[in-house]
């Protein structure tokens, strides 16, 4: 058996990480009361790590992490139906083309990025419960679906911190 180089053991500790961090994040989401939740409202946290680890890994490793994360949001999703697997997978792609092709790996970056993919899946989230007739039109966005936007936008900052750090930690081993 061969010995690892130290470039393959960043490689295997980087995936573990992101492993680990997109299955946490995805208990955290989607275990009811785990969390802080504002008006039972609860932080949409697998956005964010979708992002980071599409804006710190290569586009074809992100999409890989994108199908994970979608699928483990598909499985406690109410109607099991890969809508969030195939999204993160097109996000995940979306955003490491832009990383590395047109836009800086930066926090104004991230913090943009995340609040545009949460206000677009908010949005069709909110949509879609108005046409099954789940919820009230004005009330439900006002009491869940905003209060979910802004919880999860106060996070933004210190997620993309911890993640940067933890990945210079990884890469200088």
């Amino acid at each position: 058996m061969s010995k690892l180089d130290n470039s393959q053991k960043q490689k295997i500790f980087k995936r573990l990480f992101w492993t680990v961090s997109i299955i946490i994040c995805a208990i955290f989401q989607n275990t009811p009361h785990f969390q802080i939740e504002i008006f039972g409202a609860r932080a949409l946290l697998l956005i964010p790590v979708v992002i980071a680890v599409s804006m710190f890994e290569k586009p074809y490793i992100s999409m890989i992490f994108g199908v994970f994360a979608g699928s483990l949001w598909d499985l406690v999703s109410p109607q099991f139906d890969g809508k969030y697997m195939l999204s993160f997978f097109l996000l995940s792609a979306v955003v490491g083309l832009l990383i590395t092709s047109l836009i800086r790996n930066n926090i104004v970056t991230f913090m943009l990025l995340c609040a545009i993919t949460e206000f677009i899946f908010v949005m069709i989230n909110y949509i879609n419960d108005i046409i099954i007739g789940k919820s009230d039109f004005f009330a439900s966005f006002v009491t869940f679906y905003l209060p979910v936007f802004a919880y999860t936008l106060l996070l933004y900052p210190l997620i993309y911190i911890i993640f940067r750090s933890a990945i210079r930690k990884i890469n200088l081993k």
